[in-house]
């Protein structure tokens, strides 16, 4: 178990001027907050880049921030990271009987699953596929976030403004609309991370 966690390794810096992860996640999950504001989702956004790199308190990951680039080389890719803040969001979503509500975390699991490989497609029987990365269990122990990183909330106002605005008269146009919705989240947070 390590006391402090790693977002990113300087090349030529000692370890103490790495990025640390909390501030990594804290910066991401800001500005994709303001980036996402314009369209009414700074609280969706902030939630998917708070979380979105939790895999990264493992201490495989951590390990792997330590190799020779030439090792990393080899490894990048292979580590899990992204599936873990994907699985934690379903998690944190609740409905009104007090259960997950997976369709609606789902929006926020794309972003978050995808903000490395890109958004992946909902079900096709590929290690891939956004199903098969919530519910993989080869994924490295990282519960040390939840010490470091305050869980982000969204408020039942969130996902009722969010579901009222999603639903039209006609099915083709509101999964066009979740559709969109998804793609301007996922480039908010794909972006943030980029800048941070």
């Amino acid at each position: 178990m390590h006391t402090v966690y790693y977002a990113h390794r300087l090349e030529d810096k000692p370890r103490e001027e790495w990025q640390r992860l909390d501030e990594h996640l804290k910066n991401v999950a800001a500005l994709a907050r303001k980036f996402a504001k314009p369209f009414g989702a700074g609280n969706w956004a902030y939630a998917a880049g708070l979380l979105h790199d939790i895999g990264k308190f493992s201490d495989k990951f951590q390990e792997y921030l330590t190799l020779p680039a030439e090792k990393q080389k080899k490894l990048r890719g292979k580590i899990n990271h992204s599936s873990a803040g994907a699985q934690e969001v379903i998690k944190l979503i609740i409905d009104q009987a007090g259960k997950p509500n997976e369709n609606i975390a789902k929006i926020i699991a794309y972003a978050i699953a995808g903000h490395h490989a890109g958004l992946a497609n909902g079900k096709d029987n590929t290690r891939a596929d956004l199903e098969t990365r919530l519910y993989v269990r080869e994924i490295d122990d990282y519960s040390q976030w939840q010490h470091v990183i305050t869980p982000p909330q969204l408020s039942k106002s969130d996902i009722e403004e969010l579901t009222k605005s999603l639903q039209r008269e006609e099915h083709y146009q509101t999964a066009f609309a979740i559709s969109f919705f998804i793609r301007m989240l996922f480039s908010c947070v794909v972006d943030a991370d980029r800048f941070d």
